[in-house]
């Protein structure tokens, strides 16, 4: 193969630093081929969003690329440094599916730049984006479609593959949690310095451990003392060869309050020095479900301010919620069952409005562009080059604009198999709808 362009990895060292699907998007684009074809021809990774973890393939990936682009700092975009202390399951700690924050891709549409995937947007972890304090997303605005990491060739990062709706929109503020802030900022520390060896052993194991003995009791006082469930802590402790997920790090080390980076370089320091930041004195049990009283606090503010807030925006789905708290999806549902169906009903009617909505302005631009026509243009201009012009004057869906394309014209050829005018008759006297 020959030698690729050399591409620099925008934002190394620093806390938003490119991921490298997003890299290799920006690669493929420039050698004006598909991504899946540059990732097919130099690595066998069958999930694009691998790219940004620390599996095997994802290394064999970076190595190869490094060496054909000329580069030598692309483990930045990568979680390769965690590879030996995270669970083998990536997909615990990466999302499979891209996510993305709405008002930076309106930023990125404003000032009409290509702009990139930060890595910290691929974290399971973190649901909220740091610049402009909006939800993450996973799905299209207008067609609720998941969007992939790669996607085909001429696909850009800023529309919908599925409906070409724009991905970009200003959403309202929302106020991270407590644990959210904690996992923004050690990740930014970690992000910072990815390029340092990796880690080695089984630190988690060692801390837990450690913790043991300092405090001079058994597994179970040690999971109230830290907030985590009890067989959670077993598992760590007494399976050798299990590894946590990257949640599991951040929130052992919030409960601690100790830097994750510190945790993993040296386990017994950081558990001599650590602090029971969120221990609560008993547990509220359940019969299916085992929630700590602060984070069940976290979690009924949050969907209550998501199920009453503002009816002229879209509220943030359930899981987003429950990623941003820690909770899983069916405790949030068991738990506060009324605010999830609330909130659920709100995102279905308002998508069901915005979809009117838009369906209501394509077929007033298509009106109003097909006034402008006369019939012969109209004969001589394709369905498909008329919807590619209008989608060049707006931003609204192809799949809208197809259809009140599809009616208007039915309806003007109707009509002018009734009317014998002259070729350069407007079509609007002719077809009005």
């Amino acid at each position: 193969m020959t030698q690729l362009f050399p591409i620099s990895l925008i934002g190394a060292g620093t806390a938003n630093v490119e991921s490298m699907a997003s890299y290799v998007s920006r690669l493929a684009l420039s050698h004006t081929v598909s991504a899946r074809q540059l990732i097919a021809t130099v690595s066998r990774v069958k999930e694009p969003g691998l790219l940004n973890g620390y599996s095997g393939f994802a290394a064999n990936t970076v190595d190869t690329i490094n060496a054909l682009a000329g580069q030598n700092n692309l483990a930045y975009g990568t979680l390769i440094r965690f590879r030996d202390v995270l669970s083998v399951n990536a997909n615990e700690s990466i999302s499979t599916t891209r996510r993305w924050c709405p008002s930076c891709i309106a930023d990125d549409l404003t000032a009409r730049e290509p702009g990139y995937d930060p890595l910290m947007w691929s974290l399971k972890s973190i649901s909220v984006c740091s610049k402009h304090d909006t939800w993450l997303v996973t799905t299209c605005p207008h067609c609720l479609s998941v969007q992939p990491y790669i996607s085909y060739a001429g696909a850009t990062r800023t529309r919908c593959v599925r409906c070409k709706g724009s991905l970009g929109m200003l959403c309202e503020r929302v106020a991270a949690s407590p644990a959210e802030l904690w996992c923004r900022r050690e990740m930014s520390a970690l992000l910072v310095r990815g390029g340092d060896p990796p880690f080695e052993g089984n630190p988690v194991r060692s801390f837990l451990a450690a913790l043991i003995h300092s405090l001079g009791k058994g597994i179970a006082p040690l999971a109230r003392e830290i907030d985590f469930d009890r067989s959670v802590v077993c598992g760590l402790l007494k399976n050798t060869n299990h590894r946590p997920t990257l949640a599991t790090v951040l929130r052992l080390s919030a409960s601690v309050q100790q830097p994750v980076e510190f945790i993993l370089s040296d386990p017994i320091a950081a558990a001599a020095q650590g602090r029971f930041a969120f221990a609560t004195p008993r547990r509220e049990n359940s019969t299916r479900f085992r929630l700590s009283m602060i984070r069940r606090q976290q979690l009924e503010d949050s969907l209550h301010r998501a199920a009453y807030g503002p009816e002229s925006e879209c509220p943030p789905s359930v899981v987003s919620i429950c990623r941003a708290t820690g909770v899983s999806l069916g405790c949030a549902h068991y738990a506060f069952p009324r605010l999830s169906s609330r909130i659920n009903a709100l995102r279905k009617s308002y998508a069901e409005a915005r979809a009117k909505r838009l369906e209501s302005e394509a077929k007033q631009l298509v009106k109003r562009e097909l006034s402008k026509l006369t019939i012969q243009e109209r004969r001589e201009m394709s369905q498909k080059k008329f919807v590619g012009h209008l989608m060049s004057l707006s931003g609204l869906p192809k799949r809208s604009l197809a259809n009140a394309t599809r009616i208007f014209l039915a309806k003007a050829v109707q009509k002018d198999r009734h009317l014998r005018s002259s070729p350069n008759q407007s079509i609007g006297t002719s077809s009005e709808a």
